[in-house]
């Protein structure tokens, strides 16, 4: 299964320049095509940002495209996880893959997250896919295979006897 989508070429328009075309074009009642030319915007992506307006408002209010809308977790709830598997590391107990995957299911539904994939509830933990990208979200997170480790060690492991 393909983990991340690698575009041919980088297709970006400058937003700011958009929103300016986009008021052009309602301003002045221009064709796409015109107030294109004039802001050096593609074609494809103003009639996009049209046709976005007048489904989701009355046509002449610029409607921003969003990320994706299936997000599960918020910014803050994402490093709100991620803080949380750190904490639990540095408390010798750490966080398997497959832990992290159930973990982030139940914290879904306890946040009443209003995109949990259906594959989550078939599960009843989050996918790889949503593991990989999180991973790569939060590259000082490292999750690794949990090493033994006496009772004796970590109790004599503090601030006391290590200075």
């Amino acid at each position: 299964m393909l983990r991340m989508f690698v575009p041919k070429e980088e297709r970006q328009t400058d937003r700011t320049a958009l929103k300016e075309a986009f008021q052009y074009r309602v301003e002045t009642g221009c064709s796409i095509k015109e107030a294109c030319k004039k802001f050096e915007v593609k074609v494809m992506t103003l009639q996009d940002a049209v046709s976005r307006s007048i489904k989701l408002s009355d046509g002449k209010i610029f409607v921003p495209l969003h990320g994706s809308s299936h997000k599960v977790f918020t910014k803050e709830q994402e490093t709100q996880l991620c803080d949380y598997a750190i904490k639990i590391a540095k408390m010798f107990h750490g966080l398997l893959a497959k832990e992290l995957r159930k973990l982030a299911y139940e914290y879904a539904l306890a946040c009443k997250s209003p995109c949990i994939l259906s594959a989550w509830e078939r599960e009843q933990s989050a996918t790889k896919d949503w593991y990989y990208a999180f991973m790569a979200h939060h590259p000082q997170l490292t999750l690794k295979a949990l090493e033994g480790m006496s009772i004796a060690r970590v109790v004599s492991f503090n601030k006391h006897s290590v200075l």
